[in-house]
């Protein structure tokens, strides 16, 4: 169909130039990721580089490397043929907007005043009489809106922002009506151009006054020709009026070539603002972000890949330390899968604790083996020595013994010496012996004065197995308490900042868990970690400095009945119950089995949990 000035007019630029951002944007990231795979790489190369010569090493390590590093050089390769395709594509996508719509378009990211990160728009029509020209407009989340310049200042220019933006909410009824004045401008078609916006002014209700102009009304009144009278007057208006319907889309005289080629006009006008067309057959943009898309996801994986090779280094020279001081018998013995190492802090003075919980939630004798056997998840009470000089301890220690022959349920920290201001130590050398003792995907440390739901538990831990260090718990943030003689007094308060201040965010002391990743980065490092007064503190403070995500899980403090009992009810069986008030479930002795009885998710939950 032939091009006519007088008869079409521009109704709608479509803002396909999303595609343009976004693949942008994911290309970016690409680019990022990769550079963090090749450092991350590089790392591990080190790392085994450093490694003693007693460290166990995974003989497949080096080969897993190699091929990684030929995915990392496949993917490079991928992502360049993408961008190749990509930039041509695009230069091809920013012409056509530019033939076919009358503008060019330059988009650049910013960050505003108030940190919020923008898309500046600056559109130019090619009719432009000068550079200054130009209409300028902000994207964000969603949302467009005009910049306010120099040219858009100007009266007749603000006048059109009032008319179609302000009022009829279309930015392309604005750029299109714009587009035919600086053509009729630009080819003196003068006639079309008086008439449009008068008519427009008096559809939407607005006055607009005419400047008379003398030049034009001598090119178009010729001399000792008389003024128009009513009637002509009356018919020019009607005749500009339906111009004026045929032009902006609302009468149609041509018919269209098929039904899916019809131009609707919308309220807004932004109705086509998110289609994305083809530009060409053999290369189409979607294909592009879609390939885009998938090295993304692979580039991803190899993160995982990388991650997992660096627990795995980090666990095995963990196993080599625990095993050179526990003699060849240790070092010789392969690790335990496993999908979480549930560890229950206990001291020598609970045995009725311990009792209650056997008689609970944790499983004994064969139950407790077939739950690890069949479903991965080790319970284990965590307890130390009690310092007495001698073969096999004191008392406290054979008592222990005696109980370990019955139940076959405790883990037993040789190097350590039981002791309530020592927690931070006892989390540390528990990490680190359950790394060494079980391959598994989450360490949880839970107190013996805690009511646990394993099936909920694991289940919710299971969702996070594919992520790289996690560390899940209620989170929190309470006082540092300066003052001598209270309880959980933090001895080394002024380096929290000035009397008065809050923790960081960490999680609560009662039950939280780290993956097993973290967990070989607290059993690698133990050495230098620092312990502060409080063990749940000194856990938050190892983690705070590293790329860990924090998962805030409130299952995970759930209150005693009645609140844990109406969740229950309500179908939001709680991971795990206790009493803030008492650190843990008041008078646990005695309250555990009731509370087992309200609040437990039944016996079967945890064989119906997911597997390892």
């Amino acid at each position: 169909m032939n091009y006519s000035a007088s008869s079409t007019k521009v109704l709608r630029m479509v803002n396909t130039l999303a595609v343009d951002s976004e693949a942008k944007q994911t290309i970016e990231t690409l680019q990022a990721e990769l550079k963090k795979t090749k450092e991350r790489l590089q790392a591990i190369e080190e790392l085994k580089g450093q490694a003693d010569a007693g460290t166990v090493v995974d003989v497949n390590v080096a080969e897993k490397l190699a091929q990684l590093k030929n995915q990392v050089a496949t993917l490079e390769k991928r992502e360049e043929r993408y961008k190749a395709v990509f930039s041509e594509r695009i230069s091809v996508f920013r012409k056509a907007c530019c033939s076919l719509f009358g503008y060019k378009i330059v988009m650049n990211d910013e960050q505003q005043s108030n940190g919020i990160h923008v898309t500046r728009f600056t559109l130019q029509s090619v009719y432009a009489q000068s550079d200054d020209e130009k209409l300028e407009f902000v994207y964000e989340s969603g949302s467009t809106n005009i910049v306010v310049n120099g040219y858009t200042s100007q009266q007749e220019i603000a006048q059109q922002v009032e008319i179609f933006i302000r009022k009829m909410n279309s930015i392309p009824a604005f750029t299109a009506n714009l587009t035919m004045e600086s053509f009729n401008k630009r080819k003196q078609i003068c006639c079309l151009a008086g008439s449009l916006n008068p008519i427009s002014a008096a559809m939407l209700g607005v006055e607009v006054e005419l400047k008379a102009q003398p030049q034009l009304e001598k090119k178009l009144l010729p001399r000792g020709r008389a003024p128009l009278t009513g009637k002509a007057v009356a018919a020019l208006c009607v005749a500009s009026f339906a111009v004026g319907l045929l032009l902006s889309g609302r009468v149609s005289l041509l018919p269209s070539a098929s039904a899916s080629s019809k131009v609707k006009a919308t309220s807004d006008g932004s109705a086509g603002c998110d289609d994305n067309r083809k530009l060409g057959e053999s290369h189409d943009p979607k294909g592009i972000m879609n390939e885009v898309s998938r090295t993304h996801h692979a580039i991803r994986s190899l993160d995982k890949a990388v991650s997992s090779l660096e627990m795995e280094l980090a666990v095995e020279r963990a196993r080599s330390g625990v095993a050179g001081g526990a003699g060849a018998d240790v070092s010789s013995r392969v690790p335990q899968k496993a999908l979480v190492v549930i560890g229950i802090n206990t001291a020598f003075s609970s045995k009725k604790r311990r009792d209650s919980l056997r008689e609970t939630w944790v499983p004994t004798g064969e139950k407790l083996r077939r739950l690890e056997k069949e479903k991965g998840i080790v319970i284990r009470f965590v307890i130390g020595r009690s310092g007495t000089a001698g073969a096999g301890g004191g008392p406290a220690d054979r008592a222990i013994d005696a109980e370990e022959a019955d139940n076959k349920d405790f883990m037993r920290l040789e190097d350590h010496v039981e002791g309530y201001h020592e927690l931070s130590s006892k989390t540390r050398i528990y990490f680190a012996t359950a790394v060494a003792t079980w391959d598994a995907d989450f360490y949880v440390k839970v107190d013996d004065d805690v009511h646990v739901n394993l099936g909920m538990l694991t289940t919710r831990l299971a969702k996070y197995r594919a992520r790289p260090r996690v560390y899940v718990g209620c989170m929190k943030s309470g006082p540092v308490l300066s003052q001598r003689g209270v309880k959980y007094h933090e001895p080394e308060y002024w380096k929290f900042g000035d009397v008065g201040n809050k923790y960081f965010r960490h999680a609560t002391g009662q039950i939280y868990a780290v993956s097993k990743d973290l967990a070989a980065y607290i059993s690698v490092n133990q050495p230098i970690l620092h312990r502060y007064a409080n063990e749940d503190v000194s856990l938050g403070a190892w983690l705070i400095g590293l790329e860990v995500e924090h998962v805030d899980d409130r299952s995970m403090c759930c209150a005693t009945p009645p609140d844990c009992e109406w969740k229950k009810r309500a179908g939001n069986v709680c991971a795990a119950s206790f009493d803030w008030s008492c650190s843990g479930v008041c008078r646990s002795v005695d309250r555990m089995k009731l509370i087992h009885n309200a609040c437990g998710e039944g016996q079967e939950a945890v064989w119906s949990a997911a597997a390892t």
